[in-house]
């Protein structure tokens, strides 16, 4: 066994040395693409362009961390320590609710859902501190009534140890705080003062380019004037005010319209009560506010997407809840490819069929601007379809998800620079179910008819979203004819095409075909798209400690569970080395990292990624969120945890019966030992500098303005 193991180590380091001479042998130019730093794209205005702080070496340095790295923050307020420790008592009585509750029979919304074949709603967190506490309040009264007041106790005891232990902590580090001249400690000098001024213009702001390949420095007023360019689109029309309507009066009448069309909906659908207020539950908690555009810039230079986060919408419920209950049976449709991994499998799969074949193309389709290119009405009709032919839904159900999809697509107001618009086309970026009802569109309205009748010519076919990627039997034409069948479905789905016989690219895959006189064989690799400059998280980045790890592992994994051959993995592996010491990586961590995933790993590491993940609440529920800082990460190097023992401990003898029975003679069967610390991320570069915000709420607005 060590002679095998020593065979396999002298295999590897002769093709780490095979991939170092192929690297050696690369043209500078190729070297320069392969190691490229961070990609910094400014989008300034002339004002901005004429500032020497905004162009020095300091900016292009601070720039280069990354929209994405973590200044070091100040530690956390108690105040924000103690709503914390709110939600981790409300959190640890919602763990022993569950188990007491799922022993009993279904109730209420519940019970409606089970009725139509729904899918359970999931509740959402509570949107604010304050409706939280009111909830943990009526958690308390729950755990006293059913006899569980000593689980209330340990829940608020450990709560104290916690805040104390953190309290601690935090004024240790306040005080070597105070000896740093520095606000932020993992910035230098010259970069603190570029970001300063940067806060102090407020018109710059930062964000990652499109796909993730690198950074934008933009002025706000090239940001609005892309905004702009899209809300002139055919897709939006412009909403007249009403005579001497002030905008929080034009907002207050729209929401009133918009809740007045989901009763209208309720009452069609038959909606049933409890499932009519969950939909609508947050609404009273909301501030009365319109959606906001923002942009996100491509690498092409002022293209740009527009995204509508719809999360304060009235409607937003609603669409997760559409998302939720489509979404299982969207991920059965066949042409759909969920991941790049999965496509490798196809293409094993493949290789079986070209062995004795050598008549085909690739080819590659990508959907012009698919989101909004998708009619409103079409796609309830193709949802309508979907549902009828390829789920197993109720027609009472079907029925309340139609309605609601169209309440929620009909219902789309963006407002900007004064005005409101509304979306009378197209599916807005940024709402939960875009991608189901894209999916479904395309499948149901564009492929379907289309895919039938070539069947026969199609060795595979697999669609990401918008891109496509076929292997034809056949010619240039032939996929001509194929895009062109495709494009008459629809008069608004529009292609662009290219034809491969050798090589091409998919998501985050290269495929290679190797051809000979009686068939042909195919090998695949990893794909960085040009202008890809490895942009990993910088090494002094204020995140957690296993973060950098973490990163470099699942990058490792990625590549080795890609690639088909091992000098593909090992010459990758080199370049993956490069680009992280370029990020500040130290090269011990990069070296113990490979050194733990040889090739003779991928086939394990292959079938881990492609199981079903198990979806379970870590630590029982008892999770303990809090924004990582100095303290925390101080507590958290000296041992700090979260201990459920006492609460395990806790006893149910003076409870009642039914409780008893779900949950035994303590709560151990409820919790584990020990709880989950989930970090939330400290302030990023991208935040620091205004991130993507080019509009401000409206000012004067809180939930008492509801309609």
């Amino acid at each position: 066994m060590r002679q095998a193991a020593q065979s396999l180590a002298t295999e590897q380091a002769g093709l780490i040395r095979k991939a170092e001479m192929r690297i050696r042998q690369m043209s500078v130019k190729e070297l320069e693409h392969r190691h490229a730093q961070l990609q910094i794209q400014f989008m300034l205005d002339e004002e901005a362009i004429q500032d020497p702080i905004l162009t020095s070496t300091a900016a292009k340095r601070l720039f280069a961390r990354g929209h994405n790295f973590a200044v070091t923050p100040a530690p956390n307020s108690l105040d924000a320590i103690q709503e914390e420790l709110d939600r981790l008592q409300f959190r640890v009585l919602g763990s022993v609710m569950r188990k007491v509750l799922e022993k009993k029979p279904s109730s209420g919304l519940r019970a409606e859902e089970e009725e139509l074949g729904l899918r359970q709603f999931k509740r959402p967190p509570p949107p604010s501190i304050k409706l939280l506490r009111e909830r943990l309040t009526a958690r308390r009264e729950w755990a006293q009534r059913v006899g569980l007041s000593e689980l209330d106790f340990r829940a608020r005891e450990a709560s104290k140890e916690i805040l104390d232990t953190l309290t601690m902590a935090k004024m240790e580090v306040s005080k070597q705080r105070r000896r740093s001249l520095r606000a932020w400690g993992n910035l230098s000098a010259e970069e603190e003062q570029v970001a300063k001024h940067v806060q102090k213009r407020g018109d710059i702001r930062m964000n990652k380019l499109d796909k993730n390949l690198g950074v934008v420095v933009y002025s706000v007023s090239k940001a609005k004037e892309a905004i702009n360019k899209h809300l002139s689109s055919s897709n939006f029309e412009l909403v007249p005010n009403e005579e001497a309507e002030g905008k929080q009066e034009a907002r207050q009448r729209i929401w009133k319209l918009i809740l007045q069309r989901a009763e209208e909906v309720f009452k069609w659908t038959e909606m049933p009560e409890k499932l009519g207020q969950a939909m609508l539950q947050m609404v009273p908690h909301l501030s009365v506010r319109l959606n906001h555009m923002y942009v996100m810039w491509k690498v092409k230079i002022g293209a740009t997407r527009p995204i509508v986060p719809a999360f304060s919408s009235p409607t937003a419920l609603a669409s997760k809840w559409i998302h939720d209950q489509l979404f299982p049976y969207v991920q059965e449709i066949p042409t759909i490819c969920t991941d790049s991994l999965r496509y490798t499998k196809e293409l094993d799969r493949l290789n079986t069929v070209l062995a004795a074949r050598n008549d085909f193309i690739i080819v590659e389709l990508d959907v012009v601007a698919l989101y909004p290119s998708i009619p409103i009405e079409p796609a309830m009709q193709a949802v309508k379809k979907f549902m009828d032919e390829n789920t197993n839904l109720l027609d009472p159900a079907k029925k309340i998800i139609l309605g609601m999809l169209g309440w929620v697509m009909q219902n789309n107001y963006i407002e900007f620079g004064g005005l409101i618009y509304k979306q009378v086309d197209g599916v807005v970026m940024g709402a939960a179910l875009s991608v189901v009802v894209a999916n479904i569109f395309m499948y149901k309205a564009v492929e379907e008819p289309v895919l039938q009748k070539w069947q026969g010519l199609l060795l595979s076919y697999e669609r990401y979203i918008d891109d496509i990627s076929a292997f034809l039997i056949g010619t240039r034409h032939d996929a001509e004819q194929f895009k062109m069948e495709l494009e008459m479905q629809c008069a608004t789905i529009n292609f662009t095409m290219e034809c491969h016989n050798t090589q091409a690219n998919f998501l985050d895959l290269r495929i290679m075909v190797l051809r000979n006189n009686s068939g042909a064989k195919i090998e695949y690799r990893i794909y960085r798209k040009p202008g890809n400059s490895m942009a990993y998280l910088h090494i002094d980045s204020f995140h957690a400690a296993h973060t950098a790890a973490g990163i470099i592992k699942g990058e490792y994994i990625r590549y080795l569970t890609k690639s088909s051959r091992k000098e593909f993995y090992f010459e990758d592996c080199l370049m993956l080395f490069q680009a992280f010491k370029n990020r500040g990586y130290p090269k011990h961590m990069l070296k113990s990292a490979l050194g733990s995933l040889g090739w003779e790993w991928r086939d394990y590491y292959r079938e881990k990624a492609l199981k079903p993940k198990i979806r379970e609440v870590p630590g029982g529920g008892a999770v303990f969120s809090i924004q990582i800082d100095p303290a925390i990460d101080a507590a958290l190097k000296a041992g700090f945890s979260i201990d459920l023992e006492r609460i395990r401990a806790t006893s149910t003898a003076g409870s009642e019966e039914e409780v008893r029975e779900a949950l035994g003679a303590s709560l151990e069967s409820v919790f584990p030992r020990k709880g989950l610390v989930a970090l939330k991320a400290a302030p990023k570069l991208r935040a620091l500098m205004g991130g993507g915000q080019i509009q401000e709420p409206p000012a004067n607005e809180d939930a008492s303005d509801n309609a």
